[in-house]
């Protein structure tokens, strides 16, 4: 008899929950995102097959997704590529409708020929309201820890990252530079 009663009581008594539940309640509780959208291959190269590049292209993209993915993940919040490799003629037309947005007259030596851009080593984060660069200045140890150099803040409304150093920089410089 005492057996049945127990059984009965174990019918109706709360259930422990799995390692699996108690997991996704912490995530839910918490409002952690458990598996942010990373930033893809395409995002980056656009239309560009990755086939297409040169090898060294193909390893700083690699380098580069896997470092900008790593800031998505602490981030914790979408992020938008405005801009990733660019050909030299993509390169050049951008810094054109950047002359006719500012309003100056474009001039082809004030265009980096050296840019980033141009060797998949570099990517654009629409940044509308300033949010993410204060985010990134703010955790500018983390950004020196994922090995990322950041450009100072200007009127694109994006923030600028790239794997390598910027020309003069030193490791007791700021890993931001002015463009």
């Amino acid at each position: 008899m005492n057996g049945i009663i127990e059984f009965i009581l174990n019918l109706f008594a709360p259930k422990k929950p799995t390692p699996k539940q108690e997991a996704k309640s912490f995530v839910e509780e918490s409002k952690v995102d458990p598996k942010p959208y990373l930033i893809t291959e395409s995002e980056i190269l656009k239309k560009i097959k990755k086939e297409d590049l040169p090898k060294e292209h193909q390893d700083n993209l690699a380098m580069l997704l896997e470092r900008i993915n790593k800031v998505r993940y602490a981030w914790n919040k979408p992020m938008t590529v405005t801009s990733g490799y660019r050909s030299m003629a993509d390169h050049i037309r951008i810094y054109k409708e950047l002359a006719v947005k500012r309003k100056i007259d474009y001039d082809e030596s004030n265009v980096p020929m050296g840019s980033n851009h141009l060797k998949c080593a570099a990517v654009d984060i629409s940044d509308p309201d300033g949010k993410l660069y204060e985010w990134v200045r703010i955790n500018a140890v983390l950004m020196e820890e994922i090995g990322l150099w950041m450009e100072e803040a200007d009127d694109q409304a994006r923030v600028h990252f790239q794997i390598f150093a910027y020309g003069s920089w030193k490791p007791e410089k700021s890993r931001f530079f002015k463009a």
